[in-house]
Order: structure tokens, then sequence, then C-alpha cells
């Protein structure tokens, strides 16, 4: 786990250095690259957190683009998603060192079982509970099946939405038809 907090340490100084001289407007941090890239860095020894975008990125979007971009991103930030990443990621170290450590108990109990035959050790290699925990912490979360409720949400909910694209698409063709005759009123006079 120190280890991964190094590791997390690290990256988060290496992203704060590799902006370099960029002179930042508020929030937002222009760095110059020709590759699209955006990310929220979070806040770095007395450093507010920054949104962080390269000029190819800005190239690529026009203002209501990047508007939505910054948003996005701020949102990271307001939100302190980095601190969630983190502690997943020091989660998922102490889930590997918790099952390495009951591998080894298990692998030592069955050492033991080898020099001392007339007693069985309390934990069993092959099939007993051990391995299955270890299993159970390595691998992944098993995904729910659906059920008949959450299917007939799902249907209803695209239900919805198809019926609000269509709504949409309407309302849009006599908007239009509007405006062309509205149009076509102010031509006539």
């Amino acid at each position: 786990m120190v280890r991964r907090w190094r590791q997390h340490r690290s990256v988060l100084a290496r992203a704060w250095s590799a902006t370099g001289d960029s002179v930042p407007d508020g929030d937002l941090l222009v760095v110059p690259g020709p590759d699209p890239q955006a990310f929220a860095l979070p806040g770095w020894r007395g450093r507010g957190g920054r949104i962080v975008v390269t000029t190819g990125m800005l190239r690529a979007f026009g203002p209501a683009e990047r508007e939505v971009l910054f948003s996005h991103e701020r949102a990271h930030l307001a939100g302190r998603h980095h601190l969630l990443c983190v502690t997943a990621h020091l989660a998922g170290a102490a889930h590997r060192l918790a099952a390495t450590a009951i591998a080894r108990a298990a692998l030592a109990a069955a050492s033991g079982k080898q020099r001392d035959k007339g007693r069985g050790p309390l934990l069993s290699v092959g099939t007993g509970p051990v391995p299955q925990r270890v299993e159970a912490l390595l691998r992944p979360v098993p995904v729910r099946p659906q059920t008949r409720t959450t299917q007939m949400a799902a249907a209803g909910l695209a239900a919805a939405v198809a019926g609000a694209v269509v709504l949409g698409l309407v309302m849009a063709y006599g908007l239009h038809e509007y405006v062309e005759l509205t149009a076509r009123a102010l031509l006539r006079r």
C-alpha cells in the first residue's frame, strides 16, 4: 500500500512538473501540444487543482464544447474524484496483500502437514476454505443477472427515450415549418 501511495504521489508530482512554465488562467492550464488531451490535475503542495488542456484539444473544440469540457473537468476537481481513484488503488493493493497472506498461511500449514502426518492442519491447501477465500479475493466481482424487474425497467427507459426522440423530431419539424412560413410572410411585404 505504501508503494502504491508513493506511485500515486510520484505521478502527481510528474504531472505538475510536466506543466512546466505554462501560465494558468484561473483554474485552466493550457499546455502546448498537438495531441488533444485534457484532464483534472488535483492540487499539489499548496497549489489548487487545475484543468490541464493541450492546445491541440483547444483547437479541436468550439467555444461551447470547450465549456462542456471545462465543466466536466471542474466536476472531477470539485468531487475530488482523484481521492476515490487513490482509495480504489490502495484497496486493491490491500486486497492482493490479504490474498497473498492467506495463501502463504495455507502453504505453511501444508508444509506442516508433511512434517506431522499424524495430525492434519487446520487449513487445507487443496480444497478447503483457504483457497476458496484466496480465489474469492482475486476473482472479479460477479455481475448480477438481470431480473425481470430490471429488464422491464430497461425496456421502459428505452421506450421513454425513443418517445422523447420522436417528439423532439416532430417539434423540430414543426419549428422549421413555422420559421419557413414566417420567412415567406416577411418576404411578401
